[in-house]
């Protein structure tokens, strides 16, 4: 997320004539983004989380 703040805020002002209203360091916009970025993150990591804790680790150290 710290990456991609500091390339947002780099290609902000690239992209500054094609906002529109709305500036290149919008607190409102950064934060949906990272809010969004996330969001995302959490739910690509859900469902190994899920399935890695319903595992017994003696089994698994047994098996190995």
């Amino acid at each position: 997320l710290a990456m991609g703040l500091a390339g947002a805020a780099w290609l902000g002002r690239m992209l500054a004539s094609e906002t529109g209203d709305v500036g290149a360091f919008d607190p409102v916009i950064v934060a949906g983004a990272v809010a969004l970025l996330a969001m995302a993150a959490l739910a690509a990591t859900a469902a190994p989380t899920r399935r890695a804790l319903r595992v017994d680790p003696a089994v698994t150290l047994a098996a190995e």
